[in-house]
């Protein structure tokens, strides 16, 4: 679907509306908290017998509408949704409030390290939701300055607001916690329990991750970029005259007739009887000639007379070795490995 739009107004373009209400069309009244106002869904088939939900965008009726006297009031909310991989359960994760605050919804563990990405995540951490930002040397660092987590085992009960930095490096199975409140009370002068601001923890396996696997997948994304970036400069190959056509054999309609023999009332006699008539028919025989035909997909040029058809990512071949530069983890992080962990990447 194309929505285009042509003329010298800044402000006009082409555009999707939904329009939503209770009541009916003839006597709409106001939406109530939480009526959905438009939804738009992608679907994909999933091999068997239907089409799943992959992801979708919702629009929310954030709160009750035109209450009152305001009859200005229509508060709403986005909400983004995906399905995990190894599940058909779509599930919530981005919600943005109609006081334009960004929510993210908390998942499990830590998300698969990217190539050239780096994001924000929110995560457990003893029972209490954080932020995280989360790089693409799988590094993951807290920036809510309170972890439940940490707080609880490690807090000191002198410290009237516990504050941390938490930093785990998932390749080299680092963490390395640093007190920095009870660091400034020390060197403010103020009572502490402790003298130790800094420490290191050994992430458990479930947290590890494998630069050779990550590797491996960061070289089939690097590929299939490389392949994408060929498909956009160039959408169309050309094809030559044995390529965009099929040599078939012609057909040719026929006119028979057919014997056709149906039960019937007698009216006279009020019996069912069998009545036969014959009956024209069409069907296609071969007509000894051939021609032709344009394959699926392709088009034929009416000016130049060329032949093309889009261009597939299976025309596009792998890059020799050097015609691409591969990503890798940073250097501090190589140095840092040791021994590859060989569990999986997440």
């Amino acid at each position: 679907m194309l929505i285009g739009s042509h003329d010298d107004t800044a402000g006009t373009s082409g555009g999707l509306f939904f329009r939503r209400s209770r009541g009916t069309e003839a006597a709409p009244t106001p939406l109530s908290s939480g009526d959905r106002i438009g939804l738009i869904n992608f679907t994909a088939f999933d091999g068997g017998t239907g089409y799943d939900g992959a992801a979708h965008i919702r629009v929310l009726a954030a709160a009750d509408h035109f209450t009152g006297s305001d009859t200005s009031d229509s508060p709403g909310l986005i909400s983004l949704w995906t399905t995990p991989d190894g599940s058909s359960t779509i599930a919530e994760r981005v919600r943005i409030t109609s006081d334009g605050a960004l929510f993210m919804k908390e998942i499990a563990g830590n998300p698969a390290t990217l190539a050239g990405f780096a994001g924000i995540i929110a995560k457990d951490s003893g029972g209490t939701t954080e932020l995280y930002a989360f790089d693409g040397a799988g590094v993951d660092t807290i920036l809510s300055s309170h972890p439940s987590r940490i707080i609880d085992a490690s807090g000191d009960p002198l410290d009237p607001s516990p504050w941390f930095m938490v930093s785990s490096s998932h390749f080299t199975g680092i963490r390395v916690v640093m007190y920095l409140s009870n660091y400034m009370r020390y060197v403010s002068g103020l009572p502490v329990s402790s003298t130790q601001f800094i420490w290191y923890e050994s992430l458990p396996n479930s947290e590890m991750r494998s630069r050779t696997i990550w590797k491996k997948r960061a070289r089939r994304e690097a590929i299939q970029a490389y392949k994408q970036g060929i498909l956009d400069a160039s959408p169309t190959i050309e094809l030559t005259l044995a390529q965009a056509t099929r040599f078939i054999e012609d057909t040719t309609a026929e006119r028979y007739f057919e014997n056709v023999t149906r039960k019937v009332l007698d009216p006279e006699t009020g019996l069912v009887v069998e009545r036969t008539r014959r009956v024209a028919r069409r069907r296609q025989v071969a007509a000894g000639t051939f021609s032709h035909k344009l394959r699926q997909g392709v088009t034929i040029d009416p000016e130049t007379g060329v032949f093309s058809r889009d261009r597939r990512i299976a025309d596009v071949p792998t890059p020799a070795t050097g015609e691409i530069e591969f990503p890798d983890l940073p250097r501090w992080v190589r140095d840092r490995i040791g021994n590859d962990f060989g569990g999986e990447v997440r």
